[in-house]
């Protein structure tokens, strides 16, 4: 869409509508009766942490209740972005990682060390959620998405906004759930839950559990296994203490226990090049016998990961991976056309294992202030499989262990009057998380006769044909096919200790009856602490070993995790590599290593003010600020390179926003809003010249505050009760992003440079310019007393950009270069359907719905390639059309 374009839609829109929220009514179609009139219900929230009604508040708000999720077959987190205007959630690449953008801001591929511009809470209570953060929609009771920097009361890295869930509430009834699902790829779900009161007004108690699972949407077709499983389960418990009217103290623990064959990336047929020199192939792949080919394999790996977790030593048996097969990875091979279709050497188990013990404590001074006290202490343990180069051959697969808790604690004193209301607070948060590598190289560089300058030259050059070592072991198959090279390489990547202080305060006063204005203070204080091997004068890889240590198909299959093989004595023992090569002597995996510190300090503000036309119209202005956390980012730069430290400062925004909330006629109900980012201190990943004979590991470069950008966005949400038993909604959200300058050192002649034309300045990562949608909803009463429920949900989104190519390129936003973009690293616009109906009488309920029902595939994530390269262009799509029957019964 041209700029001239851009401009006529923003005014056609805006001169509309504006929105803020789309908000669906418990029992969406179920209205409120007043004197034989259709009302619709009253929504309420708690976006500025107290219980307010959803028309009432200057603010972009989205409010799902528990039956509307139910009705919508909403069960993880993802599933909210058909629903929210501006929002966005894309898989990651592992199973248990979703990417959240909101109004085009985001995280575009969360890793270790990178704070996330869209945090999650729960009960109020921040989740440090980007590994991981595929949360499952479970015992909850609502949610609720704030659009826009919320730099006051939520503080850093809500730059796009924030995610609220709440858990639902006790009654003085005891009351339970079972829920038991069977859908598409073998699906099977059970869940559980039972509330009850164990002294009556005094303690109550909750539990719940929940386990999903299905068989892998991906076929790998060399080796005959699945990928991208679910097998998960959840715990929560959850306690309630009342010893008096005054005082109520919630405690909650919570366990997630995944595990499921590893998603993976799938090499773009027609993509992939040559293969590096070196790596022998040996005969070809004939159509006739490639099925017959791949069973063997498969029963062949089957059979040698038995043979592991018997006991039996990995180094008996030889590797089960075939050399590199052009026919794989072939436009014209007969498994190209179906995207869910990979060629992985990869096998094993992507895991997740996320514990948390929450407290929520309030006291009521009396009727006008409350103090409140927020806490949590959060564990998670993950490990990802990656086959890189996303094809058969035996290099460039790699996995990944990462560890990390947290604790976090928050005092907050509440007051409210007559026409004058206050909060203020202090937040403290802490986080320790270490991140360990392991992977096949290439190349021989580090344990291989060719001086490093020899290679140095020969990459420079892009000819490898001269360089005068020889491949590490090429072992072969049964089948004869050479597995090129197992040397498999660690590192540990980063262990970073973060540790943030903030005090705010948020003030409102009614200047009159109909005029209100409310301001809030945050100050924020983070203090970081890392250690990586790669950033110190040495640097470079932990360990190298031309011993596989991994069973099973030789690649990447961590029984017992990774961390078994990053000691001193394991490195020594298990293979023969001397301490100074592993960095040095240490009692832990880390060695001599690197260090980074830095302070950021920020402050933000935001002045909101809101008029009351009538009774059910508000119209607001407001100005917010907020900023995402700055980061360390040692894993690209040795500290000796430029004397340039390896630390962004945060990314900020000033927001600008008007809104208009109102409900017409009792029936209709209109939020809109129109909005204006102005961002500053953008990330942009620079290249860095550094000496040969320094060991960074092949990846070199500075993530630097060096770009700034603006955004202009219209939403419009609408609720229309059309009668009682049947109603409709619609939301249009449209976000126009520009890049305005962005800058790079050129160390030839000393100084910045203009690079914005480097970049496709008007495509952002994973956020369209344009989506919308539409639904409706009927039920009928039966005579038997039942009642029947039908749904649909249409989702359009316009083309955007897929690329996740590396998180500290732009720090979540990651540009598309015009050569990116010529390789359509883009997502094609497309239009999700969802539909379903359901049947309840009494405690029963049955429900049947389908997602995707067009069942258009389209790419979520583009890792960054060059075409003709040996790995190609690597992606992953979106889930196909899936269908689920849910029977669940209350009591």
């Amino acid at each position: 869409m041209s700029k001239a374009n851009r401009s006529v839609a923003i005014s056609a829109i805006a001169g509309v509508f504006t929105i803020s929220t789309f908000a669906l009514v418990p029992g969406q179609a179920k209205a409120q009766e007043a004197d034989n009139e259709l009302v619709l219900d009253e929504i309420v929230v708690q976006a500025r942490r107290r219980a307010e009604n959803l028309q009432d508040v200057p603010l972009s708000i989205v409010a799902l209740n528990e039956e509307m999720l139910r009705n919508r077959g909403v069960d993880e987190i993802k599933d909210l972005s058909f629903f929210s205007p501006g929002l966005t959630i894309e898989g990651g690449v592992d199973n248990n990682t979703s990417r959240f953008f909101i109004r085009g801001v985001g995280t575009a591929t969360p890793t270790f060390g990178v704070e996330q511009a869209v945090p999650v809470y729960i009960d109020d209570i921040y989740t440090p959620l980007g590994i991981g953060g595929n949360v499952d929609i479970f015992s909850v009771d609502r949610v609720e998405i704030l659009s826009g920097p919320q730099g006051t009361l939520y503080g850093r890295n809500s730059l796009g906004g924030a995610i609220k869930l709440y858990s639902r509430v006790f009654s003085d009834e005891s009351e339970g759930s079972v829920k038991y699902t069977v859908g598409s790829y073998e699906q099977r779900n059970l869940s559980a839950e039972f509330r009850t009161p164990v002294i009556e007004d005094r303690l109550y108690f909750g539990a719940a559990f929940a386990s999903i699972q299905n068989d892998g949407i991906q076929k790998n077709v060399y080796t005959n296994t699945r990928g991208w499983q679910d097998d998960k389960q959840l715990y929560r418990i959850r306690l309630e203490a009342r010893p008096n009217d005054a005082f109520t103290a919630k405690y909650s623990y919570e366990l997630n226990d995944s595990a499921g064959a590893a998603k993976q990336l799938r090499v773009r047929p027609g993509t992939a090049g040559l293969q590096p020199a070196g790596f022998p192939v040996k005969g070809e792949q004939l159509n006739n016998f490639y099925e017959i080919h791949t069973h063997f394999l498969g029963l062949y790996n089957t059979a040698l990961i038995a043979a592991h977790a018997a006991g039996l030593d990995p180094a008996l048996y030889p590797l089960a991976r075939g050399g590199d097969t052009p026919f794989l990875i072939d436009a014209n091979n007969p498994f190209a056309g179906d995207v869910d279709n990979i060629f992985s050497d990869v096998v094993g188990d992507n895991t997740l294992k996320q514990e948390s013990h929450t407290f929520n404590i309030a006291w009521d001074i009396n009727e006008n202030s409350v103090l409140r006290y927020l806490g949590a202490h959060r564990r998670q343990s993950n490990t990802r499989l990656f086959d890189i180069d996303g094809g058969p051959a035996a290099f460039l697969a790699g996995a990944e262990e990462f560890t990390f808790s947290s604790d976090s604690h928050e005092l907050r004193f509440e007051f409210s009057g007559d026409r004058f209301d206050f909060a203020v607070g202090a937040f403290r948060y802490e986080e320790d998380s270490d991140a360990l590598q392991a992977f096949t190289q290439p190349f021989g560089i580090f344990a291989g006769n060719t001086p490093i300058e020899e290679i140095a030259a020969a990459t420079a050059a892009g000819d490898f044909s001269g360089l005068s070592f020889e491949p590490l072991v090429a072992l072969q198959d049964p089948l004869g096919l050479y597995t090129g090279t197992n040397l498999v390489s660690f590192r540990n990547n980063l262990r970073q200790q973060t540790e943030s202080t903030a005090f705010y305060v948020n003030l409102g006063y009614d200047i009159s009856d109909k005029l209100r204005v409310s301001l809030g203070v945050r100050t924020t204080e983070d203090d970081k602490f890392g250690e990586t091997p790669v950033g110190n004068n040495d640097g470079g890889v932990l360990a190298t070993t031309n011993t596989s240590i991994f069973p099973g198909t030789g690649s990447f299959v961590p029984v017992g995790g990774l961390r078994q093989f990053f000691t001193d004595e394991s490195l020594q023992n298990s293979f023969g590599v001397d301490q100074d090569v592993a960095g040095g002597a240490s009692d832990d995996a880390f060695g001599s290593v690197g260090n980074l510190e830095a302070s950021f300090r920020e402050t933000t503000v935001e002045l909101t003010l809101d008029y009351k036309l009538s009774e059910d119209i508000l119209v607001y202005g407001s100005f917010k600020q907020g900023f995402q956390g700055g980061q360390l980012t040692p894993i690209f730069v040795p500290t000796n390179i430029a004397n340039i430290r390896p630390v962004t400062t945060p990314i900020k925004i000033d927001a600008f926003e008007l809104g208009l909330k109102a409900v017409f006629n009792n029936r209709l109900r209109l939020n809109s809003s129109v909005y204006l980012y102005d961002w500053s201190d953008l990330i942009l990943f620079q290249p860095v010249s550094v000496p040969v004979t320094t060991n960074t590991f092949q990846s070199v470069g500075l993530a630097i505050n060096s770009a700034k950008a603006t955004s202009i966005g219209v939403e419009i949400d609408i609720q229309y009760l059309i009668g009682e038993n049947f109603s409709i909604f619609s939301n249009i959200a449209y976000n126009d992003f520009s890049l305005d300058s962005a800058t790079r050192f050129d160390p030839t002649v000393g100084q910045d440079i203009e690079v914005k034309d480097q970049f496709v300045d008007d495509y952002v990562s994973v956020s369209p310019e344009l989506q919308a949608s539409a639904g409706f909803e009927v039920f009928q009463e039966l005579n038997s007393g039942g009642e029947l429920r039908w749904w649909c949900t249409v989702n359009w989104r316009d083309k955007m950009s897929a690329n996740a190519q590396s998180s500290f390129q732009n720090a979540g936003l990651n540009l598309l270069s015009p050569a990116q973009a010529q390789e359509n690293f883009f997502s094609d616009s497309f239009t999700n359907v969802s539909a379903g109906v359901s049947y309840s009488k009494d405690e029963w309920r049955a429900d049947l719905s389908g997602s995707n029902l067009l069942d258009e595939r389209r790419p979520e994530a583009i890792v960054n390639s060059i075409q003709g390269t040996f790995f190609g262009t690597l992606e992953t799509y979106n889930k196909p059309l899936t269908w689920a029957l849910t029977v669940s019964r209350d009591f």
